[in-house]
């Protein structure tokens, strides 16, 4: 029987977070990206205390996201038609630490170049350096998902280089064009949500109104369940690119 393409798959993509126990896996996950933003919003408070709860959190909530988007690759690529089981926490250093360290390292590996020439550039106020920093953002975006793609699938951050990475995009250009597209509007609802909810609720959790409040709560939670459900997505995506070319990829060949 004919192996499905890529092409064929994608739109049963979309189904594939609510498949199976996949609501609840949802849920999950929204409580994650609460605590990552949770974290970040306390690491920004000016205190000490809050800046160590702050960071805990993180390693916490990005290491177990990492986690649970690997386990979404490896599940993909068993041709498994659910989302996984939830990470397990048995163990911190393998669960969490580690987890986190190397998606600490693939967004520094991938977004470096572009913070550091956002930083150059607030220092020197050269203004031509900003086109400098949107070419090496960009680079970075398109870059990190193949890169994730090969660290979760071959299990080391060394996978992440660029003689693995960029032939690698270069032999899939179609599928992996249409995964970019599915991720960037991961961002994009995400940013439009935070714009409009600050729209309609400047005063934010300042408000004195309980209606203000819980509408303000509930457009949240909204924007963080579209936002995660695309994300699964995407991350199924890249997994299906990989079950369906991965004998043009070649990562697993010796």
């Amino acid at each position: 029987m004919e192996q499905k393409g890529f092409f064929s798959r994608f739109p049963g993509a979309f189904l594939y977070p609510f498949r199976g126990a996949g609501v609840l896996m949802v849920v999950a996950g929204m409580v994650i990206l609460a605590m990552l933003k949770f974290g970040a919003m306390m690491m920004q408070m000016g205190s000490l205390r809050f800046l160590i709860f702050g960071l805990i959190l993180q390693i916490f909530a990005g290491g177990y996201l990492f986690s649970f988007l690997q386990n979404i690759i490896h599940s993909t690529a068993a041709e498994d038609p659910e989302l996984p089981d939830l990470p397990g926490l048995s163990n911190f250093m393998d669960d969490i630490l580690l987890p986190f360290l190397r998606l600490l390292g693939l967004v520094t590996f991938c977004f470096g170049p572009a913070i550091v020439l956002a930083v150059w550039l607030a220092i020197s106020g050269n203004s031509a350096l900003g086109i400098a920093v949107l070419a090496a953002m960009l680079f970075g975006l398109a870059y990190f998902p193949m890169a994730f793609l090969a660290v979760a699938v071959l299990d080391t951050f060394m996978s992440a280089n660029p003689l693995v990475v960029v032939p690698s995009i270069l032999k899939v250009p179609a599928e992996y064009l249409v995964t970019l597209l599915v991720l960037g509007a991961v961002f994009g609802f995400r940013a439009l949500g935070d714009l409009l909810v600050s729209i309609l609720f400047p005063e934010g959790f300042s408000t004195h109104s309980m209606g203000a409040l819980f509408g303000m709560l509930g457009a949240q939670v909204f924007w963080a369940f579209i936002s995660l459900y695309l994300l699964i997505v995407a991350t199924h995506l890249l997994g299906l690119l990989y079950v369906t070319r991965k004998h043009k990829l070649g990562w697993l060949e010796h």
